[in-house]
């Protein structure tokens, strides 16, 4: 009795988790994400708007518009950072769990006034639950590059996001 239970929960949880998919070849997803950023000795906390484009089942083209907050008492140490990333998804988006990671290039313009490029990897995991709308953890290094090469920094983030079809 006891292995034809484990048995059926094993059949149901696989159905579960193949079962899904993130978006079509050719679709747009749009989200945002909440992440906390390893800021010299403190850290700060970066909002971002998201947009995905699918080229392939393997392969998005992602870019966010970011602000990072530095000091939540002063809302003027505001930096605004574009990141562009090419993401292989190894699963292509067709279970519920969704992997994916890849490089990137991003530009900041900082509070101070000075700007710069740096180079990015990006990777997570998104959570299908809902046909369209996706959820997950992700982590993204970025070494900046222009003016200067400098240390990089480190964040870790919770996204979301939905398919929109034109």
């Amino acid at each position: 009795m006891d292995k034809m239970r484990i048995s059926f929960i094993c059949i149901i949880l696989t159905g579960l988790l193949t079962t899904a998919s993130a978006g079509e070849v050719g679709n747009w997803d749009f989200g945002g994400k909440v992440s906390l950023v390893k800021i010299d000795s403190g850290y700060g906390v970066k909002a971002a708007l998201i947009a995905e484009y699918r080229i392939m089942a393997m392969l998005t083209w992602r870019s966010d518009l970011e602000m990072l907050l530095r000091d939540a008492a002063d809302l003027a140490k505001t930096d605004i950072s574009i990141p562009s990333n090419l993401l292989y998804y190894p699963l292509q988006s067709q279970f519920r769990f969704d992997p994916y990671i890849g490089p990137g290039l991003t530009f900041t313009y900082t509070y101070t006034g000075s700007a710069g490029l740096g180079a990015n990897i990006l990777g997570g995991i998104n959570f299908l639950v809902v046909k369209g709308k996706k959820f997950g953890i992700e982590s993204k290094y970025t070494v900046p590059l222009i003016p200067k090469i400098k240390t990089g920094t480190f964040e870790i983030g919770l996204t979301g996001a939905w398919e929109i079809q034109f």
